[in-house]
């Protein structure tokens, strides 16, 4: 038996998939937790816009179990449940497929998902969590994601969250490139606006992050100034752009900062791009006048604009991923257990 279990952006608001957030130093504590609660195999997928585990094994139904348990006892525990959609067997892989093939994304085609899928697939191996079951459905996951960008246009366009954020900014800024940029972090997401923000020439661009070594390696790709974490703060008022995208469990930029910046900007506007889950910027900023606030869930209308053009791509991905699917279940899947229909875990 294959069982997933979480959230999305389509099934939960951001307010409530931080409290399911796990971070990367946490997964190989939660892979023991369900390998110890009945699950023979697990796989942990936690990003900016989607907590899910996979689980396989007679007894994983009991991991499932006590997962929603854990949760229950979470803030807002009863709503969080509301949107944690459990799937079995093919359903299962076929929303893995959907996954890797970036049909589920925020963004249609993302490429970011594929790379974390593959991370998070890698983690569970090294710590000898995956077997039978799980290795051979996340390396066809994987290479399902793979063909779906080569085969069709999906990934053309808007393709990440960084992408849609850069083209928000070219929006409210005429001439993107003599603003000043901040970024906060220098993980993958920052990794990714970079890289747009670099195709757009801009002439003042800054790295800051806690680890120094990481936030140099981000600047060697491109001409960013690099500066310590906490002298990051009292860049704030010379940024007009500042994209927040750290690992912070509580935010770094409060409202009350903004506000003495605002006071040296002189009504010059700045645009805030919290692209981290959980949010790296407090909820009151969005109140502050001349400050632009967007979260994740705040791109969710550019990103769902521009879904509109990709929907033929999209479709020719299903089909794709039907094909693949058969193929698979008639190999793997029809050898264990059939398929249950789709659940949805209500507190």
């Amino acid at each position: 038996m294959i069982i997933s279990i979480g959230a999305n952006h389509e099934t939960l608001g951001l307010d409530l998939r931080e409290k399911l957030a796990i971070a990367a130093e946490d997964v190989p504590r939660r892979l023991s937790w369900l390998l110890s609660h009945g699950a023979q195999e697990a796989v942990v997928l936690s990003t900016c816009n989607r907590v899910e585990i996979y689980l396989a094994g007679e007894k994983a139904g009991q991991a499932v179990s006590a997962t929603t348990d854990l949760w229950g006892t979470l803030p807002h525990g009863p709503s969080v449940l509301r949107g944690t959609v459990t799937r079995h067997n093919k359903e299962a892989a076929r929303h893995l497929f959907r996954v890797t093939g970036g049909l589920n994304s925020l963004v249609l085609g993302e490429p970011q998902i594929l790379s974390q899928v593959k991370t998070a697939y890698l983690t569970s191996l090294s710590h000898g969590a995956t077997g039978k079951r799980l290795n051979p459905l996340f390396q066809q996951a994987l290479s399902i994601g793979k063909l779906v960008r080569s085969q069709t246009n999906i990934a053309g366009g808007i393709t990440s969250v960084a992408s849609a954020g850069v083209a928000l900014a070219e929006k409210i800024f005429e001439n993107l490139g003599c603003c000043r940029i901040l970024i906060l972090g220098a993980g993958e997401m920052a990794h990714a606006a970079l890289k747009h923000l670099t195709a757009k020439n801009i002439r003042s661009l800054t790295i800051a992050n806690r680890t120094w070594e990481r936030a140099q390696s981000l600047a060697q790709e491109t001409a960013a100034r690099v500066i310590a974490w906490e002298n990051a703060l009292n860049e704030l008022a010379q940024a007009d752009v500042v994209i927040c995208s750290t690992a912070s469990i509580e935010p770094i930029i409060k409202a009350p900062q903004l506000a003495a910046c605002l006071n040296q900007r002189r009504e010059r506007p700045m645009l805030l791009m919290d692209i981290a889950l959980p949010r790296n910027v407090e909820e009151a900023a969005r109140t502050l006048k001349g400050i632009y606030y967007f979260n994740m869930d705040d791109l969710k209308n550019l990103i769902h604009e521009h879904a509109q053009a990709k929907s033929r791509e999209a479709a020719k991905a299903e089909k794709l991923i039907d094909l693949k699917l058969q193929n698979y279940c008639r190999r793997r899947l029809d050898s264990w257990l059939g398929p249950a229909p789709i659940q949805i875990a209500i507190a």
